[in-house]
């Protein structure tokens, strides 16, 4: 998803430099076109040709708009899949066997060095530490968003873990 959201990113920059380019070669293809017309076949009255480039530069506005609107409904595609991502992770809780059970938090939570996996070549976190005094809240944070995401799914199913060496 970053690849594809980069590559928005890239287009949208590149869009207007390249747009006025491309506005300026079709302006003076128009301009010799017409300027032929008119002077070596004089079959356009300069008029109507003058007329004809007032329209041409009024097209040139709502054209790049469109242009901009539709970069917007790409980036916006981009964030939707990342979105429907998360709403459609599986958040189904198999039980383990025997379960850890927590009657009262008395100082803290904490996880010393645990790991999580969804098979052995499949690994998620590896001795991972965290601890979160009681009152305060804790915050994960990575610098990739999938991470994070994998990072907290795997802590809402805590007594799941895979690897474990110590938890309180």
């Amino acid at each position: 998803m970053d690849q594809q959201l980069n590559q928005i990113r890239q287009k949208k920059e590149l869009a207007s430099p390249i747009s006025e380019f491309l506005g300026s070669v079709t302006f003076l293809i128009i301009a010799w076109y017409g300027g032929k017309q008119i002077i070596v076949e004089q079959s356009i009255a300069p008029e109507d040709f003058l007329v004809f480039l007032g329209m041409f530069f009024q097209i040139l506005p709502p054209v790049k708009s469109l242009s901009a609107s539709i970069s917007n409904v790409q980036k916006g595609e981009a964030s939707l899949h990342r979105v429907l991502e998360i709403l459609e992770a599986d958040v189904k809780i198999e039980e383990i066997a025997e379960p850890v059970s927590i009657s009262t938090l008395d100082k803290q939570i904490q996880f010393k060095n645990i790991g999580f996996y969804y098979d052995k070549s499949n690994l998620i976190l590896k001795n991972f530490s965290l601890t979160i005094p009681k009152g305060k809240t804790g915050c994960i944070g990575r610098a990739k968003w999938k991470r994070k995401n994998y990072d907290c799914q795997s802590l809402s199913t805590f007594y799941d873990v895979s690897d474990r060496s110590d938890f309180n």
